[in-house]
Order: C-alpha cells, then sequence, then structure tokens
C-alpha cells in the first residue's frame, strides 16, 4: 500500500476547513511546518481513517472534533496492487464509510463492509496484523515502551506488529487455541511449576487414598476376626483340660507332701542355727586373746625402734644447726660487698644523666630552629590562600551565575532563530547610488533581512513603504526574544560583565584563585598534617626542653659509660652471690627447722612406748598370761566346731524342701489363674468375633478391593493426561520459538547495514521472549538497551522499523513507514546519519516524515508535499 493523498474536513484545528495534503511520492515525503499547523492532526486522523470504524465513539474518535462540533470526515487515496482506491469515513456525527475504486468511480463497499474491508485489507497486507505502533509512530512514541496507560492502544512491541507472519510459520491462532486449551486442562488437574494434583486429579486421588486406607483398615479386621475364631477353639480346648478333677487331686496331694518335708528342714535348720552362734562365739573369744598376745609383742617392738630413732634424731639436729651458724655468716658478708657497689654504681649514673642531659638539650636548640623556619613558611602559605579567597571573593561571576547567563543565552538565540525561520524576509536590490532606509540606517544590499512586526521604509526621492507582518506568532516570537535578551543582561550584570565572554573570562579567572587558595591550603596541610597550634605547640615544647638542660658535666660522657658498665657487671654478680647465699641460708633454716621437729617427735614417741609397755619388771610376766588365754579359748573353738559338723552331716536340704513346696503352690494357683484368664479372654473372643460378624467385613472387603482398582486406574490415566499435555505444551512451545528464530533472521539482516551507518561494526541482540531489541554489540562491548542514551534508543528504535519495512517491502508487501516528529534526541552528527538510513531505505519503501524542526530537515531531502486549506464553503 502506498499514501497518495489526505482530506481532512472539519478536523480538530481545521474545524469549518478543508485541509488537503497530496503529492506524496513513493519514497521519502517530508511534511515540515511550525508548531500548531497540524501535522499531528493528520497522523491521527489517518490513524483513525485505518484503525476505527465509523461508528466508534472511542476517545481517539471524540478527540477528533473541533471546538465547535459537527461532523469529522477523512478521505485517503491508496494505491494497492490491484489499483487505486479512495477511502472515506465520516465519524460522530453523520456517521458513514465508502470504499470507491478510482479507475472507473464504482463503490465497491459501505458502511461496515467499507470497515471490513479496510481491515481485511491492511490484515492480508501486514500479515494478520496492521503495522500500528511498528511503522506509525506517533508524536514523542519513538521508543518500544508505552509511558503510561493511556498510550497503550498508540502503540504495541514488535512481536504484535509482526505476529501475523511468525503465527502463520507456527501454526497461528490454531496454536494458540491448542496451547491455552493444553495449559488450561493441565491447569484444572496440576499446580502451576510442581504438578501437584488438582481439581478433579486430586479428588480422584484423595479417593483413592481414602479407600486404601479403609482397605487395610478392613483387611486388617478380617486377619484379626479369623485370627480370634483359632484362638477361640484353642482356648476352649486348654479349659477343659484344666477343669479335669484328676488333676486337681493330684496337685493337692503333692501340696500337703512338700508342705511337711519343708516344715523337717525348717527344725533342723533351727538346731544348726544355734551351734553356728556357739561356734560363732568361741572363734571372737579366741580372736582377742591372740590380738592381745600380738598387741603386747608390738609394743615390745615399737620401743626398741623408737630408741633408736630418737638417738639419730639428736644427732641430726647437732649438724644442721652447725650449718645454720656457717651459712648465716656468708650471706651477711655478700650483702655487705653488693651495697658498697650499689653506692658506687649510682655516683656513675648520676654522672651519666647529667651528661646526657646536656646532648637532650643541644638536639632541643636544633629542633626549635627547624621549627621556627617551618613556622615561616606555613604562615606565608596561609597569607597566600587568605588573599586567593579574597580575590576569588571579588569576583561576581560564580559557576551558577555563568551558567545561568550561558542558559539565557542559549535560550535567546534559539528564539532567534525561531523568529528567523518564522519571519517575513525582505531583501533590496539597489540599482543606483540611493539607498532605501529601516529604522534610521541603510538597508544592505541584496541581504535578507527579517521582519517580525509591521515596518516602515524610506526609499529616497519616492517616499515611505510600510510594511505590514501577518499573524501574532512572530509577534509573540519578538517579544519573546525582547525578554530573553533583558533577563541575559540581568544575568551578565549579576556577573559582574557586559558581555558572556567577559563573563567567562571572570569566572575563568576566579576558578584560578580559588585553584591558588586549594593549592595553599594543600601545602599548608603537608607542612603542618596536624595545624599550626600544633606545630607551634611542638616548637615551644622544644624551646622547653633546651632551656631545661643541666649544667655541663665534669667528665665526658664516653670515660662514664665504661666505668658504669663495669660497676653494674660487679654489682649484678655481687648481688647474685648474696642471694644464692641467702638461699642456701634459708635452706639451712629449714633442715635446721625439720632437724629439731624429729628429734622432738621421736622423743615423743620413746615415751608414749614406754609408758603403753608398762613397767620393765612385769613385761615377762603379762605375755606368760596372755598365753595361757590364748590356749583356752582355741580349745572351746574347736570343740564347738565338732558340734556343728556333726548336725550338718545329718541336716536335709531346705532349699531343697522350699523348692518343692513353691513348686506346688504354684501349680494349684497357676491352674487357678490360667482358668479366670481363659474364661475371661474367652468372653472377650465371643465379643470381637460378634462384630465382626455384624460388620460384614468380609463382603466389605471384597468391595473395597474394586473400588481401589477402579480408583487406580483412573489415577493413572490422570497421570498420563498431565505428561501428554505437559510434552504437547513444550513440543509446541520449542516450535514457535525456532520459528521466530527463523523469521527475525532476516529482520537482523536488514537491521544491521542500517546500524553500522551509526556505530560502524556494530550489531543488535534480540529478547527472547519480547522480541525486543536487548543489547547493542558495539566496539568490542555489549550495553543493555535500557542504559543506552535517549538518543541511541530513539535511533535503534527507528532503524528497527526501517529495517522491518525493507522486509515487508522485500517480500512483495509495501507498507508505508510514518513518522511524526522523530529524532527530537539526534545530535548534529547523528541526525545526518539517520537521515542517510531513512533515504536509503525510501528507495524501494514509501517513507512520510512530519516534523517541526524546518531548518534541522531542511537537509533530509525528499518530496515536500503542498497542503491546501480551504473553508468548507469553497470561498478562498
Amino acid at each position: 500500500m502506498k499514501l497518495r493523498s489526505l482530506t481532512l474536513e472539519n478536523v480538530r484545528r481545521f474545524g469549518g476547513q478543508r485541509a488537503h495534503l497530496e503529492g506524496i511520492g513513493d519514497g521519502l515525503t517530508v511534511v515540515a511546518e511550525a508548531n500548531e499547523f497540524g501535522k499531528s492532526t493528520f497522523f491521527d486522523a489517518l490513524h483513525a481513517l485505518f484503525f476505527l470504524r465509523h461508528g466508534s465513539m472511542a476517545a481517539p474518535a471524540k478527540s477528533l472534533q473541533p471546538h465547535a462540533g459537527g461532523p469529522v470526515r477523512i478521505t485517503a487515496e491508496v494505491d494497492l496492487p490491484n489499483g487505486r482506491f479512495a477511502i472515506a469515513k465520516t465519524f460522530l456525527q453523520r456517521k458513514t464509510a465508502q470504499v470507491t475504486r478510482l479507475s472507473d468511480g464504482q463503490v465497491i463497499a459501505r458502511g461496515g463492509e467499507a470497515d471490513d474491508w479496510v481491515e481485511e485489507t491492511l490484515s492480508a497486507m501486514a500479515g494478520g496484523a496492521g503495522p500500528t505502533g511498528l511503522l506509525w509512530v506517533r508524536q514523542g512514541l519513538t521508543g518500544f515502551e508505552p509511558r503510561d496507560k493511556d498510550q497503550v492502544g498508540a502503540r504495541r512491541d514488535l512481536l504484535s506488529s509482526v505476529a501475523g507472519e511468525i503465527e502463520e510459520m507456527t501454526g497461528g491462532r490454531s496454536m494458540d487455541r491448542i496451547l491455552r486449551r493444553a495449559e488450561a486442562a493441565l491447569a484444572e488437574i496440576a499446580t502451576p511449576g510442581q504438578g501437584r494434583p488438582k481439581g478433579p486429579r486430586k479428588a480422584v486421588e484423595d479417593a483413592l487414598s481414602a479407600a486404601r486406607v479403609e482397605l487395610e483398615s478392613v483387611t486388617r479386621d478380617c486377619a484379626d476376626l479369623s485370627q480370634a475364631l483359632t484362638d477361640r477353639a484353642r482356648k476352649r480346648e486348654e479349659l477343659a483340660r484344666l477343669s479335669d478333677a484328676d488333676l486337681t487331686a493330684r496337685q493337692a496331694e503333692a501340696l500337703r507332701a512338700a508342705e511337711a518335708q519343708e516344715a523337717a528342714a525348717q527344725a533342723h535348720a533351727r538346731q544348726l542355727e544355734t551351734a553356728a552362734t556357739a561356734l560363732e562365739v568361741a572363734r571372737l573369744e579366741e580372736d582377742a586373746a591372740r590380738q592381745s598376745e600380738t598387741r603386747h609383742a608390738a609394743l615390745l617392738d615399737t620401743l626398741r625402734e623408737a630408741t633408736e630413732a630418737m638417738s639419730t634424731a639428736q644427732d641430726n639436729a647437732a649438724k644442721t644447726a652447725d650449718a645454720l651458724r656457717t651459712a648465716t655468716q656468708e650471706a651477711g658478708a655478700a650483702r655487705a660487698k653488693a651495697e658498697a657497689l650499689e653506692v658506687t654504681a649510682g655516683a656513675l649514673r648520676k654522672a651519666r644523666d647529667a651528661a646526657q642531659a646536656a646532648a637532650l638539650s643541644t638536639r632541643a636548640a636544633e629542633e626549635a630552629a627547624r621549627l621556627t623556619k617551618l613556622l615561616e613558611q606555613v604562615d606565608g602559605h596561609i597569607a597566600q590562600a587568605r588573599k586567593a579567597e579574597a580575590a576569588a571573593h571579588a569576583i561576581r561571576a560564580t559557576p551558577a551565575r555563568l551558567r545561568s547567563a550561558e542558559q539565557t543565552e542559549q535560550d535567546l538565540a534559539r528564539l532567534r532563530a525561531q523568529l528567523a525561520a518564522g519571519a517575513v524576509t525582505l531583501r533590496m536590490e539597489h540599482s543606483g547610488t540611493a539607498r532605501a532606509v529601516m529604522g534610521g540606517a541603510p538597508m544592505p544590499d541584496d541581504a535578507p533581512v527579517p521582519l517580525a512586526e509591521n515596518t516602515a521604509l524610506d526609499l529616497p526621492g519616492l517616499g515611505r513603504l510600510h510594511i505590514t507582518v501577518p499573524g501574532t506568532e512572530a509577534r509573540d516570537l519578538a517579544s519573546d526574544v525582547a525578554r530573553a535578551d533583558a533577563a541575559l543582561q540581568q544575568a551578565l550584570q549579576a556577573c559582574g560583565a557586559k558581555t558572556l565572554a567577559a563573563a567567562r573570562d571572570a569566572a575563568a579567572r576566579r576558578e584560578a584563585h580559588l585553584g591558588d587558595a586549594a593549592m595553599a591550603q594543600r601545602l599548608l596541610q603537608t607542612l603542618a598534617p596536624d595545624g599550626r597550634d600544633a606545630l607551634d605547640a611542638k616548637r615551644a615544647e622544644a624551646v622547653q626542653r633546651m632551656d631545661a638542660g643541666l649544667l655541663p658535666p665534669t667528665r665526658p660522657l664516653e670515660e662514664i659509660i665504661p666505668e658504669l658498665e663495669q660497676a653494674e657487671e660487679q654489682l649484678r654478680a655481687a648481688r647474685h652471690r648474696a642471694e644464692t647465699l641467702a638461699e642456701a641460708q634459708a635452706t639451712a633454716r629449714a633442715d635446721a627447722s625439720a632437724a629439731e621437729a624429729a628429734r622432738m617427735g621421736a622423743r615423743s614417741r620413746c615415751d608414749a612406748a614406754m609408758q603403753a609397755a608398762g613397767p620393765a619388771d612385769s613385761r615377762a610376766e603379762r605375755a606368760q598370761s596372755l598365753a595361757r588365754a590364748l590356749q583356752q579359748a582355741t580349745g572351746k573353738r574347736q570343740e564347738a566346731d565338732r558340734a556343728l559338723n556333726a548336725l550338718r552331716e545329718t541336716a536335709p536340704d531346705p532349699d531343697t524342701a522350699r523348692a518343692n513346696l513353691a513348686r506346688a503352690r504354684a501349680a494349684v494357683d497357676n491352674t487357678k489363674a490360667r482358668k479366670v484368664d481363659l474364661e475371661r479372654e474367652l468372653a472377650g473372643l465371643e465379643e470381637r468375633i460378634g462384630a465382626r460378624a455384624e460388620r460384614g467385613v468380609e463382603e466389605r472387603k471384597a468391595e473395597l478391593t474394586e473400588e481401589v482398582a477402579a480408583l487406580d486406574a483412573r489415577a493413572a490415566a490422570y497421570r498420563e493426561e498431565v505428561a501428554a499435555l505437559s510434552l504437547l505444551i513444550d513440543t509446541l512451545s520449542a516450535t514457535r520459538a525456532a520459528a521466530r528464530d527463523v523469521y527475525f533472521g532476516p529482520v537482523q539482516q536488514e537491521i544491521r547495514p542500517l546500524l553500522q551507518l551509526l556505530h560502524g561494526e556494530a550489531d543488535l541482540q534480540w529478547q527472547d521472549e519480547a522480541l525486543l531489541p536487548d543489547q547493542l554489540d558495539r566496539s568490542g562491548q555489549s550495553e543493555a538497551f535500557e542504559t543506552l542514551s535517549g538518543g541511541t534508543q530513539e535511533q535503534i528504535a527507528i532503524l528497527t522499523r526501517l529495517a522491518f519495512a525493507r522486509l515487508y517491502a522485500r517480500r512483495g508487501t509495501h507498507i508505508p513507514v510514518i513518522l511524526d516528529d522523530a529524532l527530537v534526541y539526534s545530535d548534529d552528527d547523528r541526525i545526518v546519519q539517520m537521515f542517510t538510513a531513512l533515504n536509503r531505505v525510501a528507495m524501494d519503501q514509501q517513507v512520510i516524515v512530519f516534523s517541526c524542526r524546518q531548518m534541522a530537515f531542511a537537509a533530509l531531502g525528499g518530496t515536500r508535499p503542498r497542503v491546501q486549506v480551504t473553508p468548507l464553503d469553497g470561498t478562498a
């Protein structure tokens, strides 16, 4: 499709007027008009004609109606492969739609059929989707994403504009429907991500789980019933056996015999106990007699040993007392020698300290002189910094004021350029010596003079020529220029300068002064990092140390040091010997104390042993008496031992008698207890068997077995369905992704030469899902699209649209590229390169550019169509 003309009747600013744009060429067409001319009105009207049905009351349609109201009529002539057609629609009032074949003037569609014809034509032309948002770009919407929700309908991402061809390659809407149905079916029976059962599948899984739990319970009940029947028969048989009369009589007779045997064993045991007690008493008496004899012999041995130990302790005490006296004398002599050496070393230390104080005083004087010179340098830098700061503060051209003046000057230049672009110009060609005069000055020869307001021209010899400039925009611009000029003069006055160059010079001098002040401050930081006061305090401290020096020493330091070292070495040796002898003295004192304590302990033990042994003349008689008592006790113990052994030889076994009695009693008791237990257990079994029989557990088990099998089959079918749906979704998604890659390969080939016009060996990477530009590869680096400058993003967005247009054209489908006030962020160099790209694409593709930048777009070239505006009544 190629657009040939566009006519607007009663649309927005053209209320009550007809605006006719004609002369649109095959290649590049540029409509460059001033602001408020109505370029965006043409764009919006064209969009409404092709993408709104004639009966629409939506906001885009209402926005076309002028303030005075009335019907809005839009007509376009387009070339299609099958001829030229006129498409006309009237919105809001007297709503109509009509398509006319211009070759024969035949109306081929009206009303809704005309709307359908436009939609079908665009759909077939663009592969299933219109070019809005891709090739038709509104003012300020050059990028790929809408800035607010009101712009969403005005622009789509790349995928929406090329979806037709991609869908054709990947199955189209049929694939969409299959994917949606598969995803919806999968969502009904499985949770997203983890695929857990959901909906009817979860109900089947839950029912299967509940049935299995009940089946396990019923199976256990059946097994329990079978076991209960077996246990009842076995327990009835055991109860009959335990209730036999012969068994009861045999157990009673055995119990009586065991009781008689146990009574006889107990009587004999009491006799044994009495004999054993008598034997134990005899043994105790014998042990007491033996211990008395032994103790007496031990006392005599202890007395002999204590006498010998006392003699040895007395000899040792005498020896240690002599050693202590010797050690005390030697330690005193060593202490006296160390004290004398300490006096000598002290005198030498005082002489050394006096010599060192004199040397420190000399070094302090040198340090005070160095710090005095450093303070003089610091004071000089402080004065220099203060002088530079004062000079800088005296200059009023601060960076902020200079930026304000420069911005005002830029605004003035821009307004003057706008005034020059839209003003009426006057040019005089003088044929003689006489010169026309304007504003008191002669007119230049053959040079254009812009006229922004009404002007009078004096013509010598002819009179006065009055020139009236129509319109208010120029006068408003002239007023804006005057105000901007006044603002510039005010900004320059704030800088203390008459021209912008003088202001810049003053600002540079101010920065230089501030730099000198900063340098002085850095030197101060280097010379006095802790500040001048800290440096002055160090100098005062050095002076104080210098003044505190002692009188000159009587002897040189180099003579004192060797003598002092020798004296201190002798002092250390003397102290070491004194300490060693003091330790020896302490050891001797401890040995003497220990020996005296041992002597006194031996004397005490000897006295105690004599007292315990008794008088010396009765010790032998007592030993004989103790021997006779031991002999009598031994005879008594032997007699008791013979009596006990005689009883043991005839005694029955008491443990056996007690075991027989316990066994007989346990047999009777166990039989009674077991009969009671069996009767109770049989009652419980009867109850269990009756309860299971009433519930019909065997029949319920059969029913549940069939139910679990059926539910298990349904659950397996659901699992197979989930697997099949997942495989279908993955396969369709992979197929579509591969098809999109095949489609965007040619797009990449088309955009690469256009992109390299601006960025050399550059390339563009695309997002996998949204099919939007993702990264720009240039100069060996990859840059994310969102991090690029606004100008670069705008240029890539337009180049992308041009690449798609070339792709459509190469495939035999011509869709016009329409840009409304694009390239607003491009600099001078880049805009020229973009002009080249536009012209390159326009060689085989219709490109229509609307712009208010008349001077900037003069270099774009292309066809410049004429816009004719006339009243609707036809008068000029």
